[in-house]
Parts: structure tokens; C-alpha cells; sequence
């Protein structure tokens, strides 16, 4: 659980934005309109939840997200700015951590190799 949320009631609110993407109806239900940052969230937030799950955390999993920032690809474009290289380096990092729990990190989101605040 966090802020309150399960896994199964984050997947209804996904739901509910799915719907909501099929039926045109943004506006409607006050959602913002950007989807892309919308599963960003449910991402980070599934994250969270899913970290502190307790066959998770009893097997020793470590459960991370990150953001490899705007990379130069087909989906970023010529203008972002950061090289592939550059974008690799946090998912590479996170490999690179001892398995081992480490309550500071897991279920946290990354970006440049650091824990960020997800707003």
C-alpha cells in the first residue's frame, strides 16, 4: 500500500484511464491530459507498492524505477539531450547495486543515479 492505494486499486484507476483515453472523455473526468506522464506515474507508484509487497521483500528483491532522461532515439528525437550512453547510465547503475535490501533505495525512483523525489 501507498498514500493509501493497493496494486488492485491502482489497476482500476488504470482502468479508469484507459477508458477514458478510448472514449475521449480527458476533460470529463479530470484527468490531465497527458498520458504519457500518467503512466510515468502509475509506473512509479506501482513501483512502490510492489517494493513493499512482503513475499517481495522476504525474498530479497530489490525493486527500482528510473528515468533515463530525454535520449537521442526514435522515441526521443534528434533534439533530446542525452546521448544513448548517457541514458544507459542510471538502468546501469541500478544493475550494478549489491543485491542486498536496502531500505533507502528500494521501491524509490532514480534519475541521474540518485534517488529523486517523484514531485
Amino acid at each position: 500500500e501507498y498514500m493509501g492505494l493497493t496494486q488492485y486499486r491502482l489497476v482500476e484507476i488504470a482502468k479508469e484511464l484507459v477508458e477514458s483515453a478510448e472514449s475521449n472523455n480527458f476533460d470529463e473526468k479530470k484527468w490531465p491530459n497527458n498520458s504519457y506522464a500518467l503512466s510515468k506515474v502509475f509506473l512509479n507508484v506501482f513501483t512502490k507498492i510492489f517494493s513493499e509487497e512482503t513475499e517481495v521483500l522476504h525474498r530479497g528483491i530489490q525493486v527500482y524505477s528510473c528515468c533515463p532522461g530525454w535520449v537521442r532515439t526514435d522515441l526521443g528525437g534528434a533534439n533530446a539531450t542525452r546521448s544513448i550512453p548517457q541514458g544507459i547510465a542510471c538502468p546501469y547503475h541500478l544493475l550494478e547495486l549489491p543485491f542486498t535490501l536496502d531500505e533507502a533505495k528500494q521501491g524509490r525512483f532514480f534519475y541521474d543515479s540518485k534517488v529523486a523525489s517523484l514531485g
